[in-house]
């Protein structure tokens, strides 16, 4: 009887999403090709990677390398693709935890704790995109909010 009250009834859930990064793809900020599109694309002057420091200061170093970008001209396309390469990546794990309480044969007493971002790890947006910003290959904000916790009671009869 003691031990059951102690250790039985107790669930636990967890939930956990892993996700590789978005692609994006660089727009000129002022579009010069003279046409109704959403944007031009500038020309491209090398292979854009991810740069190995940007978690050093996320808001101050840019993601990539915004030099490989340059423009294009007016009344000309550009040489870059609609999606050179990836976003960061997104990491999360959601936890919830519940123990029963049996006080009667129909009345039951349930306490559950839940963790949203159980970890609290940023997981950061796109890049800017629009060559021609000042923010241009920066990340501005992150997706998600920070760890949360909930707490709850709940009386089934």
């Amino acid at each position: 009887g003691a031990l059951n009250a102690i250790a039985g009834g107790w669930g636990i859930g967890l939930i956990s999403e892993l996700r590789t990064g978005a692609p994006y793809g660089v727009l000129e900020n002022t579009n010069r090709f003279n046409t109704f599109a959403h944007g031009q694309r500038p020309n491209l002057l090398g292979q854009p990677e991810r740069l190995s420091n940007w978690r050093d200061n996320v808001k101050g170093n840019t993601y990539f390398d915004t030099g490989l970008f340059e423009a294009p001209g007016a009344g000309i396309i550009g040489t870059s693709p609609r999606n050179i390469c990836c976003g960061p990546g997104l990491f999360s794990f959601d936890l919830s935890t519940h123990k029963k309480f049996a006080l009667r044969e129909s009345l039951n007493l349930e306490l559950r704790a839940d963790f949203f971002n159980l970890l609290n790890r940023p997981n950061f947006g796109l890049p800017e995109r629009r060559r021609g910003r000042a923010d241009f290959g920066t990340i501005r904000g992150v997706r998600g909010d920070a760890r949360t916790i909930q707490l709850g009671l709940r009386l089934e009869f």
